[in-house]
């Protein structure tokens, strides 16, 4: 398996980790210049050998592929790739629902449009909960982790129901071993908490939880520790929903109470029984709600966010295309503008290694620590071999063939002699070769410093001379790699864009203070756009450009989730 790829996919951005899985954004290409992006779902390499985990994964793909409806995301492909499990998925264009409330903040997010959003997760639920194998026999599935952290919303409003990566399904090879939970505890029913045996009543009393929270703002769990929830949902201890919000819907709070009933035959009997409740509560209360209204709002809310993944996408995409035109195994009978100057065999080195070093690169823009992780890419480049000698006055297809001969040896002879040029090592680029300051209009100031001693950088494969380097580069809007690796110490990658001034300080740690030897996961300089996935979050910002300067503060919207209180700006 190369690193940047998995089976038939071109790995383009990293998305998110969970426990388990890594999340990769990718691209698969086809005739005629088609382009699918597609998300890469990854068992971790470290669990490929663990039966219990593998046995999770491969769970989650037997119901994933499976599941067709609008409200849950649709698997393509479940694969192996090597010695690496994945699944292929839509990709979607949007933001997970507790990204959605913590942005918001309390009070913020419409109370219509948060029922809206959850009585389109239950009729995924009941698509899932309903679902039937080929030959008709019921799969029994059940989620087991309805939570903010698993609805998503796209940009056009759809709401899908993702990961089920711990559901439960008849026939299912996994199991929860004792005193392991498997899901969120603040949304968990209590015969899930119990340890008893669960059905679509628990996910119904999951959905409820969300509704509670979406009618008091807040937290149902909210500053409390894992024992004292354990404690309260197990003894029915809940407090209702009037009792923090005394002014609520009679209506809304008696399906919010029933729904959260702690006897299940208590609950409402179906996911579909409990969306009708709330499609009653919103023709009663609201003008007919809809996708419109929900993409309106996330339009409105992220419209930098969306920006921002935009553009690193069309640059992936970009680079990925430039990547593909330029590593065929055929030479091709036209030079690049300056690669040669006539001579044969001499090559632009500048342009060489820009070609051979950055093409490859992919860019970390998030939470994108530890080892660099580029694929290995070769650059053909071919020469204009003259003017073909004119031909005697032999004519025939032996005088044809010789000429074909002679003009493929010369084109072999070029490819031979710059194949040499470019495996010889880049000489490291000093400050000094930097064009000078006072050459501004169309260039950027790069300061690059790097630790601790014994670490070296290189910038789009070329070493660094001076620490720290300071340069000014040409504003050419492109993705540019930089690397600091050392013996003994964990490898990091950024990536950045030469569009405005740039300080980029990285000091490396100690493998054995790192904790692990870096990740073999494909595409570990992949940029993280965060997102849809377990522990993706809210987008980055802008990478590279003084993210991590000494002593600044991290940008707002890359700080970790509050666990507690997701729902917290």
């Amino acid at each position: 398996m190369q690193a940047d790829r998995v089976g038939k996919y071109h790995v383009i951005a990293k998305l998110g980790e969970g426990g388990m899985a890594s999340v990769f954004l990718s691209c698969v290409p086809g005739p005629g210049g088609f382009h699918k992006l597609l998300v890469i779902k990854l068992l971790k390499g470290d669990l490929e050998h663990d039966e219990d985990f593998l046995a999770m994964f491969m769970n989650e793909a037997r119901i994933a592929a499976r599941l067709n409806h609008p409200n849950v995301v649709q698997t393509y492909e479940v694969g192996v790739d090597g010695a690496r499990h994945f699944l292929a998925m839509d990709y979607l264009d949007g933001q997970p629902l507790h990204v959605v409330l913590r942005k918001l903040g309390r009070g913020r997010m419409p109370l219509g449009l948060h029922v809206r959003i959850l009585a389109d997760v239950l009729a995924g639920l009941q698509y899932a909960h309903t679902l039937r194998d080929f030959d008709g026999t019921p799969l029994g599935v059940v989620h087991r982790d309805v939570s903010p952290q698993n609805v998503f919303v796209t940009y056009d409003g759809q709401v899908k129901l993702v990961d089920f990566g711990i559901a439960k399904a008849t026939g299912a090879s996994s199991s929860t071993q004792s005193g392991m939970f498997k899901g969120k505890l603040a949304y968990m029913a209590p015969e899930q908490a119990g340890g008893d045996s669960v059905d679509a009543r628990t996910d119904v009393f999951a959905v409820g939880v969300m509704l509670w929270e979406a009618m008091a703002g807040q937290r149902l769990a909210a500053n409390d520790g894992q024992t004292a929830i354990l404690g309260r949902r197990l003894s029915g201890q809940e407090p209702r929903i009037r009792d923090v919000k005394p002014d609520a819907d009679p209506e809304l709070a008696a399906i919010c109470d029933r729904a959260m009933a702690h006897l299940r035959d208590d609950r409402f009997a179906s996911a579909d029984e409990f969306r009708e409740a709330l499609e009653q509560y919103l023709d009663r209360t609201t003008r007919r709600l809809g996708n419109r209204d929900v993409a309106e709002l996330l339009t409105r809310e992220f419209a930098d966010e969306r920006e921002h993944i935009r553009r690193v996408i069309d640059e992936q995409m970009r680079r990925l295309l430039r990547e593909t035109s330029t590593s065929l195994p055929v030479p091709v009978l036209s030079a690049p503008p300056g690669a040669f100057d006539g001579t044969a065999g001499r090559v632009d080195r500048s342009e060489a290694t820009r070609r051979v070093s950055s093409s490859d690169a992919l860019p970390v823009l998030h939470g994108g620590g530890g080892a660099s992780a580029s694929g290995s890419h070769s650059t053909v480049l071919a020469a204009d071999v003259g003017p073909r000698a004119a031909p005697g006055p032999a004519t025939g297809r032996g005088v044809l063939a010789g000429l074909a001969f002679m003009a493929i040896a010369s084109v072999i002879g070029i490819f031979v002699l710059l194949s040499l040029k470019l495996q010889a090592p880049a000489k490291p680029v000093s400050a000094a070769q930097a064009p000078d300051a006072s050459v501004a209009a169309d260039r950027v100031g790069l300061s690059i410093s790097f630790g601790p001693a014994g670490a070296i950088a290189r910038l789009d494969g070329v070493p660094l001379a001076d620490n720290p380097f300071v340069a000014q580069v040409p504003r050419d809007g492109s993705m540019h790699r930089v690397d600091v690796e050392g013996p003994g110490l964990k490898s990091e990658t950024r990536m950045v864009s030469y569009e405005k001034a740039i300080v980029v300080a990285i000091s490396l740690l100690a493998l054995e203070d790192a904790g692990a030897e870096a990740s073999t996961a494909p595409s570990a300089a992949a940029p993280v756009l965060g997102g849809p996935w377990p522990a993706g979050g809210a987008l980055p910002a802008a990478t590279g450009e003084g993210s991590k300067r000494p002593g600044a503060k991290p940008a707002k919207s890359a700080s970790p989730i509050d666990e507690k209180d997701p729902y917290k700006p």
